[in-house]
């Protein structure tokens, strides 16, 4: 990692769907939300790494110890759907707070829409000015955990009152204002009486166990405190999903570009073993992992042309080329520290082209960019492919990106190939359907298919029934609905690489 540990490795987990125009129609379709309570967001974080496998251990990548091998994610996700928001791969040895505010700012990016009011809950480790300045900028609340270390001194000087619906409870609320803050914020502190000592003692000892909130919640301070125990009905969920994290993406690329030695099995770059590989063949071939790093205090012309002196043989019309090619012409002469991100992800690409390769490696491309970074990268990759005739090899966990930009597919689960082929031949032999239905009475339509055997799963979001259905059956609902007196607007099969990748591993379509 080198000094790269300083920064932060944006990686999302495979099964998080995290682009925003996509979860926006998803999170409408789905669940009526209401904007009289406002909908919670979690905010979790963990060391447990990538490399959770013994082998990995044995190299250093310890899941259970922090340093520059070992990553943990940062992680969004609504409460009442159980959805991920938004997820950051960060190095071990970092802080959970360093971060927290632009991690919380892409996440409100993700958000759908401006319609509902938000409320952001996070343990201890989150708490930190920069993240609770952004969110009250949002003019969102929030409901943050105190470590007790940072203010001890002041819970001891609280006038504390008894709960009368609780025995042995008490609370207390103040105002504080931390060194670095602008200006003060509320504090709930709730202690409940654990034991109390007699034996031995002159006086009686009183043994409270001490609970501490930051918030801009108006609520009574007993419903602050419950609001945040309800978080532990989530902890099981989320640490399931943290270890499923890590299908074997990015390792596999590792391994096609020797940055990682396999312990076992084989694979050969045009028509050769790899073992018996000429280190020449590489020189065919162009990569792009993860987030690219360049010189930012020099031009991306610069920055090319030092990258081109170490490959060799590039002549200095090429990098006009390409950075044509990716439509960076007439930022050329501009530092790359200006540049936003989808940009430096262009540069990436320019860079991994320079030397006329058959073959790109993409490692998540689109990886932190908004709904249009992500159209301008979409829509490079496929000008690659198919102006320039170079076969791209791509990673990504946004199916319904790579449905729009990929001819075949490859499916990895917890480093096992799945299955694998062309994209339209996987979705029209599937067993399954998803349609999308509208009706005159939903309601009415979402309860009887329900108690239907022959049906596999029922949705209703937004008046559309979507429904999850064998193919063979499919004739069949048309006359269920027609039979049972419904006034049928339109039935649309919506069967998506996602529903297919969820289905085919066994997981909720949703």
């Amino acid at each position: 990692m080198g000094r790269r540990i300083k920064k932060f490795t944006f990686k999302s987990a495979h099964q998080f769907s995290t682009v925003t125009g996509y979860l926006q129609r998803k999170v409408h379709r789905r669940y009526s939300f209401s904007s009289a309570r406002p909908q919670i967001v979690d905010f979790d974080s963990s060391v447990r790494g990538v490399y959770g496998s013994p082998e990995g251990a044995a190299r250093g990548f310890n899941p259970k110890c922090r340093g520059q091998k070992s990553y943990h994610p940062l992680l969004a996700f609504f409460t009442k759907t159980k959805e991920c928001l938004h997820t950051w791969y960060r190095p071990g040895n970092t802080y959970t707070g360093n971060g927290a505010a632009e991690f919380f700012k892409e996440c409100v990016l993700r958000l759908p829409g401006s319609d509902f009011s938000w409320l952001f809950r996070a343990d201890s480790g989150f708490f930190q000015n920069d993240l609770l300045s952004a969110i009250e900028e949002y003019q969102a609340s929030y409901l943050v955990k105190v470590k007790l270390r940072n203010l001890n001194h002041l819970l001891s000087k609280q006038t504390w009152q008894s709960i009368p619906s609780l025995t042995n409870t008490e609370y207390c609320e103040f105002e504080h204002q931390c060194q670095g803050w602008t200006a003060p914020r509320k504090f709930v502190g709730i202690r409940i009486l654990k034991e109390i000592i007699t034996e031995g003692c002159l006086f009686p000892q009183y043994i409270y166990d001490y609970h501490c909130f930051v918030t801009n919640l108006e609520e009574a301070p007993l419903e602050i405190y419950h609001l945040y125990k309800d978080r532990a009905e989530c902890e099981n969920w989320i640490e399931a999903v943290k270890n499923q994290i890590g299908a074997g993406k990015s390792t596999t690329i590792r391994i096609l570009l020797s940055l990682i030695k396999p312990t076992m099995g084989e694979f050969s770059f045009f028509g050769q073993d790899f073992r018996k590989t000429d280190r020449n063949v590489y020189a065919k071939i162009g990569a792009l992992v993860e987030k690219p790093d360049f010189y930012l205090f020099l031009s991306a012309r610069r920055n090319l042309q030092m990258l081109a002196g170490l490959s060799g043989g590039v002549p200095a019309k090429r990098i006009d080329e390409v950075l044509e090619i990716v439509k960076l012409a007439d930022r050329a002469d501009d530092r790359v520290k200006s540049y936003s991100h989808g940009m430096k992800q262009r540069l990436g690409i320019a860079q991994s082209i320079l030397n006329h390769p058959e073959i790109i490696i993409l490692d998540e491309p689109t990886n932190g960019l908004d709904p249009e970074g992500i159209k301008e990268i979409r829509e490079l990759i496929l000008r690659l492919a198919g102006d320039f005739g170079i076969t791209i090899f791509l990673s990504s966990h946004l199916l319904h990106e790579i449905e729009q930009t990929c001819s075949h597919v490859a499916i990895i689960d917890t480093g096992k190939l799945v299955v694998q082929g062309n994209v339209h031949d996987l979705l029209r032999k599937t067993d399954f359907y998803i349609t999308e239905v509208q009706v005159n009475n939903p309601q009415r339509a979402a309860s009887l298919l329900e108690k239907e055997t022959w049906i596999q799963k029922v949705t209703l979001g937004n008046d559309v029934l979507k429904i999850q259905i064998p193919a063979e059956n499919r004739p069949r609902l048309t006359r269920f609905l027609v039979e049972n007196e419904f006034a049928v607007s339109s039935i649309i099969p919506r069967t998506s690489l996602e529903d297919y990748y969820l289905t085919l591993l066994n997981r909720d379509v949703k």
